[in-house]
């Protein structure tokens, strides 16, 4: 027999472990997440019979272990869509009304009369811990298929009541206590979740019956193979479709907000320029035969020589004819890509889902932020699993998300975890609530990006306008989301985009066949090949999709993250921190003289593909390997820039400079003071401060004294630049990049940035 009680707490805690690796409600605790799991599965091994064999109890633990795996990835996206029971607010009202708390629902919101406060209170999925309930549930499906247990559905159907119904009680006991939780900070504690669920052990039997053992069945081994090989299917796979020609047309016609055609160079600075798409539209241009429509409403005539369409924040809406031009236009084969933003702000959210409903989709009017940090929330790619697009997108950080509401056979590509969701409030400006969890929020899992097939065409939704300004697009992440999206839609569908419906019937049946035969290490060998298996084959379809080539030549900057020091603070990060050392102003400046920004963490990369590679008070020497890649780098034509300064100033500059007979010289500089109130005896004052300047090679810019503060040197056909004095060209000397018009000051210091890399971009006579 097995020790139910014992399995139950192992259960619980691979659930909990599971909950956190996946950071539904919280993030930075992985390890903590590995713990949970771990100790779970040495509960469970501790759970069998004395008399199961070591290879029966490894076996047991990867049929355990393997359909918890698929499940937690499953689980991920479906909570993320399914976000409340349908009539849960009700019947969580009447509940506490029996209890002697007078409360009503509305709109999906528990609203109590508590003492003299009036609380408002959501029961999403989340908040009933549907995941770990379910990642129980799981594990004693896994249990059954590892070793027989009798009246095997006579135990998971009691197993599923008494876990819904302790869920149901945990609810309300909750409510009733202390509706306020999430201000206390516990809803996203895993271990609240874990000591909360402990009680749920008095209801669990205390021993599960075995079944006499049956000879092991070769058939065993067929069914945990397909279970295996349709799960994973059924969760990853992505039709690869057929590629098209790359005609793209981005809509101006609704609206003025994010245009296309405004002027992004030297002369046009303040927040309509940077908040505008004008980089976006170009980068498009770079890989694709790429249109603008700005005359009048969209017809089926304008989209007939069109592959992809993008939508892009509505301000006004759009007409009923154009709406099903759009459907008719996806239906037969074509990409459509909708970009929406938070709140509603000026109606986008409605006008959009004018359009995106008819495909399944639609924005909610919210806003999110991280639930640990209250800020902006960032996204990196799933190591296993993951869409095609999100397989070229390492990392995202989003700056004023929204969510999106989706369907059943809806594909996320990307899926925000920990993150709170709060509804418009539109006494606030850019109607932001207050940024902070309370009671009537959601919290958890939410779809960001959203793609969907639709007779032969696919369409996609990202839930955030802003990564895409000018002042965004080149941050890390940022135009590899639009090129890959545009990709993906780049390709028509083909039946094969029903074969994840398929391989989720085959995943059901092939678990009902596990559960009647018994196969033993045979079936946990299977199962995991199975796993491999899909895997490869979904891999293999999602490769289709890769980046475009770039059909003309585009200069390209370099900023390094691999030596260098300083910071690039994405987002809309004001900071003052960053003043007087960060560098996200420099980055979107050089967009401004038709250059294309990047980032790498690998100088190799960088050297092989840049024009100029910029370093920030570089942090260490580089190795002999780097240092002789650089020469050739520049004797080859390559160009790099030196930030340094005298705050920070980086350990590896000197050397790094040395061989190309540059170096920064330190000297104290003695201005005359003045006091406020004159000295009536004339007494004169000094005091000292430190210069940098820059020795050798040739000087472009000097102070009233001659001294260089920025400087070049020749080195074969290449060129290397120095700036003494990196505070020159830092945010606190440009403004911040996404709100401010420049004062005549900070023009002067664009006008420096502007200097550097024309001239150093020159060609040597």
């Amino acid at each position: 027999m097995i020790r139910g009680r014992v399995l139950f707490v192992g259960l619980l805690s691979c659930a909990v472990g599971w909950q956190v690796w996946l950071e539904e409600t919280i993030h930075g605790l992985s390890a903590a997440g590995l713990a949970g799991m771990a100790v779970g599965l040495v509960l469970v091994i501790a759970a069998m019979p004395l008399q199961v064999s070591a290879l029966q109890r490894a076996a047991a633990i990867l049929v355990v272990f393997t359909p918890q795996f698929l499940a937690a990835h499953t689980l991920r996206d479906q909570l993320a869509i399914w976000k409340e029971l349908p009539g849960g607010a009700e019947l969580l009202s009447s509940a506490a009304n029996l209890f002697g708390l007078d409360s009503a629902a509305n709109g999906g919101v528990v609203i109590a009369h508590d003492g003299n406060v009036l609380v408002e209170y959501r029961p999403s999925l989340t908040r009933m811990s549907a995941f770990p309930l379910l990642m129980v549930l799981v594990g004693i499906v896994g249990t059954a298929v590892a070793i027989p247990l009798a009246r095997t559905g006579a135990v998971l159907v009691r197993w599923a009541a008494l876990l819904i119904g302790y869920g149901a009680l945990r609810i309300l006991g909750l409510v009733l206590a202390r509706a306020d939780l999430s201000v206390q900070g516990l809803e996203v504690s895993p271990w609240f979740t874990l000591l909360s669920w402990l009680p749920a052990l008095a209801l669990v039997p205390p021993v599960l019956e075995l079944r006499p053992p049956s000879a092991r069945r070769p058939s065993a081994a067929v069914a945990a193979l397909a279970l295996g090989l349709c799960w994973t299917l059924a969760i990853s796979w992505e039709d690869p479709g057929r590629a098209k020609l790359g005609r793209v047309l981005v809509d101006d016609s609704h609206g003025d907000w994010e245009r296309t055609d405004l002027p992004f160079d030297t002369q046009e600075f303040g927040r309509q320029a940077a908040y505008s798409y004008g980089n976006f539209f170009e980068l498009l241009g770079w890989h694709y035969d790429a249109r603008r429509w700005s005359q009048g409403p969209l017809t089926a005539e304008a989209l007939e020589d069109v592959d992809v369409l993008i939508l892009k924040t509505p301000t006004t809406p759009f007409l009923a004819q154009e709406v099903e031009a759009i459907e008719a236009y996806v239906r037969r084969g074509g990409g459509l890509f909708m970009i929406g933003d938070h709140t509603d702000l000026f109606g986008m959210t409605t006008f959009l889902n004018a359009v995106s409903s008819r495909f399944g989709l639609a924005l909610r009017p919210d806003d999110t932020f991280d639930l640990v940090t209250g800020s902006t929330t960032r996204w990196a790619a799933p190591s296993w699993g993951a869409h095609p697009i999100a397989r070229l997108v390492p990392e995202f950080e989003f700056e004023t998300s929204a969510t999106i509401v989706a369907t059943g056979g809806t594909q996320l590509p990307i899926v925000g975890a920990a993150l709170g969701s709060e509804w418009a409030d539109y006494n606030n400006p850019g109607f932001f609530g207050n940024i902070q969890l309370d009671t009537r929020d959601d919290l958890g899992f939410f779809p960001q990006l959203a793609t969907r097939h639709v007779g032969s065409g696919r369409v996609a939704l990202v839930a955030d306008s802003t990564p895409f300004s000018n002042f965004s697009l080149f941050f890390p992440g940022r135009s590899e989301l639009v090129l890959a999206t545009v990709q993906f839609l780049n390709r028509e569908s083909t039946p094969l985009r029903h074969l994840g419906w398929l391989a989720a019937l085959g995943a059901l049946a092939a678990l009902g066949a596990c559960l009647r035969l018994y196969g033993g290490w045979v079936t946990a060998v299977s199962l995991v090949g199975g796993v491999a298996l899909g895997t490869g084959a979904a891999t293999l379809a999602a490769s289709s999709v890769t980046l475009p080539a770039p059909k003309v030549r585009v200069p390209t900057v370099a900023f390094d993250l691999a030596v260098s020091r300083a910071p690039f603070p994405p987002g809309l990060i004001t900071d003052a921190q960053y003043d007087l050392h960060g560098f996200d102003t420099l980055v979107v400046a050089t967009q401004r003289l038709g250059l294309r920004p990047t980032f790498s963490r690998d100088l190799s990369q960088a050297f092989q593909s840049a024009d100029v590679v910029v370093l920030t008070h570089p942090s260490r020497p580089l190795s002999a390997e780097e240092e002789e890649e650089l020469v050739r780098y520049l004797s080859g034509g390559g160009r790099l820039l030196v930030l340094d300064g005298l705050i920070e100033p980086g350990a590896g500059t000197a050397s790094l400079l040395e061989p190309f007979g540059l170096r920064l010289h330190r000297q104290p500089e003695r201005p005359a003071a003045e006091q406020v109130t004159p000295d009536a005896e004339g007494v004169k004052y000094r005091f000292t401060r430190p210069l940098q300047t820059v020795l050798g090679g040739f000087p472009v810019l000097t102070d009233d004294e001659g001294r260089a503060l920025y400087a070049e040197a020749e080195i074969g056909k290449g060129r290397v630049g120095v700036l003494a004095e990196s505070a020159t060209v830092s945010r606190g000397a440009l403004g911040n990049r996404f709100y401010d018009t420049p004062t005549e000051e900070q023009r002067e210091s664009y006008h420096t940035v502007f200097l550097m890399f024309r001239h150093l971009l020159e060609e040597s006579p």
